[in-house]
């Protein structure tokens, strides 16, 4: 098994993780946002060439400026506040128009899906699915689903 695949690996099992929490408990926990970024670091160190990194973590800045901004208008929880810029660390570069792309979509279908699922499955306060008895939208569901897409074109 090739040291990209077990990155690629490790990844899409913590945009799982992302999705599951959030749906579950309307609550993205930090020890995913610490691994993502532990992640980065380790697959940075194992690059042969670690300067190509710099940018992203310029990215990820630009990204945790923006999404506090948004946290701080109410517009966003803390969780995606956190876990947006951990995600950028891994997005290419030449490859970003086309994930903001796919999140812009992503997130256009899962708050449709949400909205449908919500009006079908009548929500009680007693479900544990805590997105179901919530007027809140799980930002994990599209940050997750996008990062998959994202790693699966990659």
């Amino acid at each position: 098994m090739t040291l990209t695949l077990m990155f690629g690996l490790a990844l899409a099992g913590l945009l799982l993780a992302i999705i599951w929490f959030d749906l579950r408990y309307l609550r993205i926990p930090n020890i995913l946002v610490m691994l993502l970024v532990a992640l980065f670091v380790l697959r940075a160190l194992l690059q042969p060439a670690m300067a190509v990194f710099w940018p992203h973590l310029g990215l990820a800045l630009g990204v945790f400026g923006l999404t506090f901004v948004l946290f701080t208008l109410r517009m966003m929880g803390g969780g995606d506040t956190k876990i947006l810029p951990a995600l950028a660390l891994f997005v290419p570069l030449g490859f970003l128009p086309q994930t903001l792309l796919i999140f812009a979509a992503a997130l256009i279908i899962c708050t449709l899906f949400v909205m449908a699922l919500r009006r079908l499955v009548k929500p009680s306060a007693a479900t544990q699915w805590r997105f179901m008895a919530s007027h809140k939208m799980p930002m994990g569901l599209p940050i997750g689903l996008s990062g998959l897409v994202v790693l699966a074109l990659m």
